[in-house]
């Protein structure tokens, strides 16, 4: 399962994701993509948001590819108004659906969950917004459940205003048990610092070829 890593502040936000394809435990190629080449990111632009986009869980089952699906399941689910949580609602009923016509292996094969992160320009300063479209994770703190469920849920965080605190959230998603707590503890440590996002991008990378060397 692709580990996904979300981390912002009032400056940035960076949205990572791992481009490992696995299947019962091992690496695999899925179509024309290598096992380690498949791009699981995309950025989502809409009247009064702009959002970075990962997912994590199913990735191919029969003639479904989600690759192909996720695209076209945003543009879709845009209209009429194009604005933000209108369209990840319409998003959320669209997976329900289209989830219940793929034939599941295991009750396990079908989780999937993905991740919007970035800011609502209805404000000033804009807000910045991490919503989770899932079928089995949310961000409740409690842990993932094992089956998918039926139906997707759709939850959000935000920028608390008035706040006296800073912002900054770190969220792991999918495979977020293979991160170590020291790679936790120095992802929230440049956050806190209010580093620029390369920085961010540079240790969260780190971090996630820690994950991929773990056993």
């Amino acid at each position: 399962m692709t580990l996904i890593l979300a981390m912002a502040n009032r400056q940035q936000v960076v949205l990572l994701s791992d481009r490992r394809l696995t299947h019962d435990g091992h690496v695999v190629d899925i179509e024309d993509e290598l096992k380690d080449e498949s791009n699981k990111a995309a950025v989502f632009v809409c009247r009064n948001a702009r959002l970075a986009v990962a997912y994590t869980g199913l990735a191919k089952e029969e003639s479904f590819l989600t690759k192909r699906w996720l695209p076209g399941a945003l543009m879709e689910s845009a209209a009429p108004d194009f604005l933000m949580a209108p369209t990840i609602e319409r998003f959320r009923e669209k997976a329900t659906r289209d989830f219940a016509n793929i034939p599941a292996r295991t009750p396990s094969s079908k989780r999937f969950s993905v991740v919007f992160a970035g800011y609502c320009y209805d404000e000033t300063p804009p807000r910045c917004y991490c919503w989770l479209v899932s079928n089995y994770d949310g961000l409740d703190g409690q842990p993932p459940r094992v089956e998918s469920s039926d139906e997707f849920s759709v939850q959000f965080l935000r920028d608390v205003r008035p706040s006296e605190e800073e912002l900054h959230l770190l969220l792991a998603l999918g495979a977020h048990q293979a991160v170590s707590e020291s790679g936790f503890r120095s992802l929230q440590t440049l956050l806190l610092e209010n580093r620029p996002a390369q920085a961010l991008v540079g240790r969260g990378v780190k971090v996630l070829r820690a994950v991929a060397d773990s056993s």
